[in-house]
């Protein structure tokens, strides 16, 4: 174990997403909270429980007992999802850098962390941890879409966990009211970025992902951050031009060799193709509204019902 005058003496922030998933959680707090205390001088936990029921945390708190680190649980009025829950634990963490777990998965190495936490002393201000291999395929077609039509120029990966500097977390509060995708902003809040790789270990823990709201958020970022959106208006507009332009000539030729035609029937499947376009159209704008809509005028995208510290022995 490190003396405290070897230890680092930036303090540092990890922030925990806790959602129905206590035991898995509290044995990632547990790893983490040991690698920190190893190796940091100052240091605190957020836990941040989004969980659609009560507990009383009796695992997390045993876990805190055995930790010199200030621990505190941030509960939520009610289920937010991951992104919300941890822009709440943001707000209220104070370190030098903060590192982010939004999931429970305890498939890399106790090492990597400093290994995260060295690469960022080089001078980026966001670092994750990339997992090696293949990913979900619906993962990797949303990722492949997302970097093709990004904007920003680091591309958005499978991450484990990311560390971020406080100048980094300060560019992002500073650029929008509301973080929508918290892995997207950081790729584009104009700070140099890195990954560190790693081959992850066959475990089987974690919180299983909910789909739905993963969609919600993959769409969302797909709006916010690439210009997907604009090229599915285009490709439509294009599509319903060239298939009037191809019903006028249709009709023409028709007329010209002057055989009869069932003006129903053409008028019908036009007007269908035409307002089946429309329609697609309509709905990327509407959603693109709801989206802007949301940033501009929502002054609060979390409420937290409580904060409660957990005081130990070895931090009086």
């Amino acid at each position: 174990m490190m003396t405290d005058l070897s230890k680092e003496s930036n303090f540092i922030s990890a922030l925990f997403y806790l959602c129905d998933d206590e035991k898995e959680c509290a044995e990632l707090i547990a790893r983490v909270g040991s690698v920190l205390q190893n190796n940091f001088k100052n240091y605190e936990l957020v836990i941040v429980d989004d969980s659609r029921r009560t507990s009383d945390h009796a695992a997390i708190k045993a876990v805190s007992e055995k930790l010199s680190g200030l621990v505190s649980i941030v509960r939520m009025s009610q289920h937010f999802g991951v992104q919300d829950a941890l822009n709440a634990a943001a707000d209220i963490a104070i370190g030098d850098f903060l590192i982010e777990f939004e999931y429970s998965d305890l498939d890399f190495e106790d090492d990597l962390i400093m290994q995260a936490y060295r690469k960022a002393l080089e001078g980026y201000d966001v670092v994750s941890a990339v997992p090696k291999g293949k990913s979900r395929t619906a993962s990797k077609w949303f990722y492949n879409l997302y970097n093709k039509h990004s904007r920003g120029k680091y591309p958005l990966n499978t991450e484990r966990f990311r560390i971020e500097s406080r100048r980094a977390v300060n560019r992002v509060n500073a650029m929008t009211d509301s973080i929508v995708y918290r892995k997207a902003l950081f790729r584009n809040c104009g700070l140099k970025c890195a990954d560190v790789f790693y081959d992850p270990k066959q475990t089987g823990a974690g919180r299983k992902r909910d789909s739905g709201e993963r969609f919600d958020l993959a769409f969302d970022s797909l709006l916010l951050f690439t210009d997907v959106a604009s090229y599915c208006s285009m490709f439509i507009s294009v599509a319903m031009m060239a298939f009037a332009l191809f019903s006028l000539i249709y009709t023409v030729v028709i007329y010209l060799l002057g055989k009869p035609i069932e003006g129903w029937t053409t008028t019908m499947v036009f007007s269908s193709f035409a307002f089946f376009g429309l329609f697609a159209i309509l709905t990327i704008i509407i959603k693109y509204l709801a989206v802007m809509l949301n940033l501009l005028f929502r002054k609060k995208s979390h409420l937290i019902e409580s904060v409660e510290k957990l005081v130990n022995e070895q931090s009086r």
